[in-house]
């Protein structure tokens, strides 16, 4: 049997949990979160939009640091933008356990009830089998043991409008844990990460932080459009609060400082999506200004850290 673990807005952390879980491993998303590094920060990518990430890596590159943080080794396969689908590939591979698929693009997932809005959204799935013309698999949007047309998979997967993921048809098999450290060894290993991540984003990208204030003032000023604060209230803004509170349960004893800037931004996520709800824009412009202070915060908490 192959577990079933979902949540859209965590597909690559849920299907890399389904991932480990065929060979007996739990690993809950949340860890898989934070070992990727991938939520630290906040960037401006496809029309400006903001979103609360480092902009120096990717969930494809999110999902091989967290395997690798946590000691795993995992096989990742992808083929050229022009390549055709390796669907003989995928199906030798699919005997021997299932596979991780993605990017996907989630406007070609026609068995998702809301696809045509989401064109150019990335997602990830686990595949199953495949049996004659149909992919068997566990979409984490909430979708367990769908069965998807092979015939619809290759412009889903090829995922052409994705353009921050290199190449096409990637997928990842056959995890192996590698060694097991424990909770203190990741910890130390990960604020290392993180103290890189930081470093390299405020040397060749603008600092999260500063990103946040201006996106504020824009806020305050009715100059962000709607599409722009639907994408902020209906993933966002949410998923942020949720990928902060990862990062504080974990580093409670190992970093409470941390911990609890973390948590602090979690609460001003939620309060943002509240405002959001109710579509008082004025206070979410406002309320990103606190975001951003604690934004500053954890800026500086790793800045000195590279430096000592």
């Amino acid at each position: 049997m192959t577990n079933y673990q979902g949540n859209g807005a965590y597909c690559y952390a849920n299907g890399g949990a389904m991932l480990l879980a065929s060979i007996g491993e739990t690993v809950s998303p949340s860890l898989l979160e934070v070992a990727s590094g991938f939520s630290l920060g906040a960037s401006l990518v496809r029309h400006d939009l903001l979103h609360f990430d480092c902009a120096m890596s990717s969930p494809d590159q999110a999902l091989n640091h967290a395997f690798h943080h946590l000691g795993f080794q995992v096989t990742e396969n992808v083929k050229g933008k022009d390549a055709p689908m390796p669907f003989d590939e995928l199906t030798e591979a699919l005997k021997n356990g299932p596979a991780l698929l993605g990017p996907l693009d989630m406007g070609m997932l026609t068995y998702l009830p809301n696809h045509p809005f989401l064109h150019g959204c990335d997602h990830y799935v686990l595949a199953i089998k495949i049996e004659g013309d149909r992919l068997l698999l566990h979409d984490p949007a909430g979708y367990p043991y769908v069965w998807f047309p092979i015939a619809q998979l290759e412009n889903a997967w090829r995922a052409k409008s994705i353009t921050w993921s290199s190449g096409a048809y990637r997928y990842w098999t056959s995890p192996k844990r590698m060694e097991d450290p424990s909770n203190e060894v990741l910890a130390q290993r990960l604020l290392s990460f993180y103290e890189e991540i930081y470093r390299r984003h405020q040397k060749e990208y603008q600092s999260g932080s500063a990103i946040i204030y201006q996106k504020a003032t824009d806020m305050k000023r009715d100059l962000v459009s709607m599409a722009e604060k639907e994408h902020l209230r209906h993933f966002a803004f949410p998923v942020g609060a949720r990928r902060a509170l990862d990062f504080s349960q974990f580093f409670q004893q190992s970093s409470p400082t941390f911990s609890s800037l973390k948590k602090a931004q979690a609460e001003i996520f939620g309060e943002c999506y509240t405002y959001a709800s109710y579509e008082d824009w004025r206070m979410v412009g406002e309320t990103l200004e606190k975001l951003g202070g604690v934004e500053e915060e954890i800026e500086r908490l790793f800045g000195d850290k590279a430096e000592s």
